[in-house]
């Protein structure tokens, strides 16, 4: 898929469901409204996370312990229907202390030819 036409698509999917919520009038253009705005935020990040001709996709470079981890983190979020009231405090702990447990780079001494 190109990029170029990811971002048309949900730039066209965006201006549809404002066309749609500014225009129509009945509980059917609630749900077109809702699709088309849905679509065009997964969209975006689809259109977010592509290759650039100097950058690499954004998984390109994820391990499958993070991939496993998220997943796993998904299906528990999923399967236990935890309060977001918890979850994202939860969450934004959870980033901080792996912000500020990670390992980090160690930068080693240019060698002398």
């Amino acid at each position: 898929m190109n990029r170029w036409s990811v971002g048309l698509i949900a730039a066209a999917c965006f201006v549809l469901a404002g066309v749609v919520h500014f225009t129509v009038d009945s509980g059917a253009a609630e749900l077109w409204e809702g699709a088309l705005s849905r679509v065009g935020v997964v969209m975006c990040a689809v259109w977010l996370a592509m290759p650039t001709r100097t950058r690499d996709a954004a998984w390109a470079h994820i391990s499958w312990q993070t991939l496993a981890g998220g997943l796993l983190g998904l299906v528990m979020i999923v399967r236990t229907r935890v309060p977001l009231k918890l979850l994202i405090p939860a969450a934004l702990f959870s980033a901080g202390v792996y912000f500020v447990l990670r390992p980090r780079p160690k930068t080693r001494p240019q060698r002398r030819a």
